[in-house]
């Protein structure tokens, strides 16, 4: 079994496939050109099989591939395939841009894919052109739609349908969701978000915020940790819960829920972050 320095299985594996992307982000790929890796420099299918093998033997059950642009590798359904039947992994996910998912979408799905997430950080399309620096907006939308559709009828029981429940900790299964990067003054209302929480009572100094809209456009989830010593003040903490839920309601216009997990002993990350979580199943 992988351990970590802290003793915690270590049962998840990303495999980067390329790395060659179409869009050209201004937190990951800020210059205008790179030099790729030669093509000979990469893995073959066969080996990245190989070596998922060796992981799943020490412990590994679940493979997310990335890239840069995973969909940009030649025949990415048959890798797919190669590690979909693999009897001892338990979620096979991709993470993608979306820009080319509309036309693979179908063959993903039919080789063994059981989880999408799109990284798209806005619905604006001269948003989208100043972070990505590339007018690909409606291509990912497309691709969006395609997803949902192509996982709108999973069947139970199988590697293809066990993704992982939503973050609010309900039993439902999301197979497809959108992550986002926040930027503070770019895609501006997570920044709110993150503003209104300032004096929620024993917030994280290391916190996450996850905003996750699942299903259905009428309300929303906000995931709020607290710090391992915050001290038990459920009274501020309801009153700011509520702050909160009415900031949501005026600013979105939909319902918000406020779940507050506290904080284990070792931070999982060493600043603060925003991130949004959108799980509908059609972009908006």
């Amino acid at each position: 079994m992988l351990v970590d320095t802290l003793a915690r299985s270590l049962r998840n594996l990303r495999l980067s496939v390329t790395d060659r992307c179409n869009l050209r982000c201004e937190y990951c790929m800020p210059e205008d050109e790179y030099a790729w890796l030669p093509r000979e420099d990469m893995l073959h299918f066969e080996e990245i099989r190989t070596l998922a093998d060796l992981f799943i033997t020490l412990g590994v059950d679940k493979i997310r591939l990335t890239g840069g642009e995973p969909l940009m590798r030649r025949d990415l359904p048959a890798l797919v395939q190669m590690l979909a039947v693999k009897p001892g992994l338990s979620d096979l996910a991709l993470t993608t841009n979306g820009v080319l998912l509309a036309e693979q979408i179908d063959a993903l799905r039919a080789a063994g894919l059981g989880r999408v997430t799109v990284s798209l950080d806005t619905l604006r399309s001269d948003r989208f052109v100043r972070l990505t620096r590339r007018d690909r907006l409606d291509a990912a939308l497309e691709g969006m739609t395609a997803a949902s559709r192509a996982f709108g009828s999973a069947e139970a029981g199988s590697l293809r349908s066990r993704p992982r429940s939503s973050a609010g900790g309900g039993g439902v299964p999301r197979a497809f969701k959108i992550d986002s990067v926040i930027i503070r003054g770019v895609n501006v209302y997570p920044s709110q978000l993150e503003a209104v929480l300032v004096g929620f009572p024993g917030l994280s100094p290391h916190y996450q915020i996850v905003l996750t809209r699942a299903g259905a456009l009428d309300a929303v989830t906000v995931e709020v940790e607290l710090a391992p010593d915050a001290p038990d003040d459920d009274d501020a903490r309801a009153r700011k819960e509520a702050e909160v839920q009415h900031h949501i309601k005026s600013m979105i216009g939909v319902t918000c829920d406020i779940a507050v997990k506290r904080q284990g002993k070792v931070p999982r990350s060493q600043g603060k972050a925003v991130r949004v979580k959108d799980e509908r199943k059609t972009p908006n």
